[in-house]
């Protein structure tokens, strides 16, 4: 049976039908991903040691910030490109530079006055030169040329993994080499702006554009048709994932922020990959919107997929977070464990959310998506500052993660109208992951319980277990697909 799937897979793999150009670029992009967050966990390891955690505290507010001014403006000028059937006109991709580019300049002097009142807020005055250098991020990704998304609407995936993620691993190395010397928030700052500046230089360098002062009204139009269409859903994400930083820096201190800041890295680490490769689902989904009961049965598979292995791994992060935490950073970043496995458990939701928003896109609804999106949003913004207040960076966390359930209560009362999935069959999909969790879990307390081991063997001991709940987990798999072969 094993064989028979790892020959189906081979023969996809090598086919030049749609699907099989789909399941190779999300080959190439999990492979990407996984080689530019390896290096990233690695930079962060080596800096966490070089680095104070203030560094890190003004660095999520530089990039809290940039995030912040483009999603105010981003109109969905790349989702343009990639939707469109004539995005790949010259014409269009002119259109789409010049909005593009201008959109970047505006951005970049508004954060640039706004930089002062921004320091001042958070009571870092020493930090505009640093800030204003930070965001000519804002101006290398907006004259970045738009061949690039090319890559994407035509599903050359190995071309955009090499080109971007080449560029953000280049820039990793930027900031692990800068902070040997500098030891100080400059070699994070010269790490973010090189990923950035290494984008646009590549992306002229292999896929250069000319603008001209020529416009085609007709595309204009459509440009501008779609944009009113995306515009809110940015504004909306960015701020349920940057205003804790804000807040944080705020009430608590720009050091505590710096903890904060890598314990969520480090917990995020799996969205981080699955972001990179998520733009394979949408048009895998897409291929099956006039088949519900197909679409039905494949984001239940996919949901038990994530939960056999997803559980089990969120587990060993929640039971072992003090040794994994100390471990990885520094004996101090020990101090936010409960913060770090309350995230654990908001990222594991955050990817079951991810799939139904996906299948809510490509059944052409987004509508839903907004609804969801905003009430978690609004939820979030209530409770954060009071919760932050009284309760620290556990409250900032529990905050995330109640906005988080309450999305997702909405999401998954959508799917029964859309492709007439109930609460049981869909809650059945974790059965399985829950039951794989019990190898991590038991043997996760009886040691932190009744042992007193080193960091490195607690992890260890907790990798192990993982690994067998993940073995287990396959075994399971290849059982079903071998008991059901007419859902294969």
């Amino acid at each position: 049976m094993v064989l028979a799937i790892s020959n189906r897979l081979r023969s996809l793999f090598r086919s030049d039908s749609l699907r099989g150009r789909i399941l190779q670029g999300g080959g190439v992009l999990t492979l990407g991903s996984f080689t530019e967050n390896l290096l990233r966990f690695i930079r962060n390891m080596i800096l966490a040691r070089l680095l104070a955690p203030d560094a890190f505290g003004l660095m999520a507010t530089i990039m809290a910030t940039a995030a912040t001014a483009e999603a105010f403006a981003e109109v969905g000028l790349t989702q343009s490109i990639i939707q469109n059937k004539r995005g790949a006109d010259k014409e269009f991709l002119n259109i789409i530079w010049w909005l593009a580019s201008l959109r970047a300049i505006a951005l970049y002097m508004v954060a640039y006055f706004a930089t002062p009142f921004i320091s001042n807020f958070l009571n870092i005055h020493e930090s505009t030169t640093i800030m204003r250098t930070a965001f000519t991020v804002i101006l290398f990704r907006g004259f970045t040329s738009p061949n690039i998304y090319l890559l994407q609407k035509e599903l050359r995936f190995t071309k955009w993994v090499l080109l971007t993620q080449g560029a953000s691993c280049l820039g990793v190395l930027v900031a692990i080499v800068s902070a040997f010397y500098l030891r100080n928030v400059w070699a994070l700052v010269l790490g973010y702006i090189s990923e950035a500046f290494l984008t646009f230089a590549f992306s002229y360098i292999f896929y250069p554009l000319i603008p001209r002062f020529k416009f085609n009204s007709s595309h204009a139009s459509e440009i501008i048709g779609f944009s009113k269409k995306v515009f809110g859903l940015p504004i909306l994400m960015v701020i349920y994932y940057q205003a804790d930083n804000f807040v944080i820096g705020k009430v608590l201190s720009i050091g505590t922020l710096g903890l904060y800041f890598l314990a969520r890295n480090l917990a995020e680490l799996p969205n981080t990959i699955f972001s990179k490769i998520s733009p394979v689902l949408l048009p895998a989904f897409s291929l099956m919107q006039d088949d519900k009961v197909k679409l039905k049965k494949t984001l239940l598979k996919l949901t038990e997929i994530v939960a056999t292995f997803g559980l089990p791994f969120f587990i060993f992060f929640i039971v072992f977070s003090r040794p994994i935490l100390s471990l990885i950073y520094s004996p101090t970043y020990s101090t936010v464990s409960i913060p770090f496995s309350i995230f654990s458990i908001f990222v594991f939701l955050y990817l079951l959310s991810a799939l139904i928003m996906n299948v809510v896109f490509a059944t052409g609804d987004p509508d839903k998506h907004r609804t969801a999106s905003m009430v978690r949003t609004i939820s979030f913004l209530i409770v954060l500052y009071p919760a932050t207040k009284y309760f620290g960076l556990i409250g900032a966390a529990s905050t995330t993660l109640l906005s988080m359930s309450l999305c997702m209560a909405i999401q998954i009362h959508y799917l029964k109208k859309l492709i007439n999935i109930n609460i049981p069959e869909y809650l059945a999909s974790f059965t399985q992951g829950i039951k794989y969790s019990f190898i991590v879990l038991i043997p996760g307390i009886l040691f932190n319980t009744f042992m007193s081991l080193r960091e490195l063997s607690f992890v260890g001991i907790g990798v192990f277990f993982c690994v067998i709940a993940w073995c287990f987990g396959i075994a399971g798999i290849v059982r079903q697909k071998n008991e059901s072969p007419q859902l294969s």
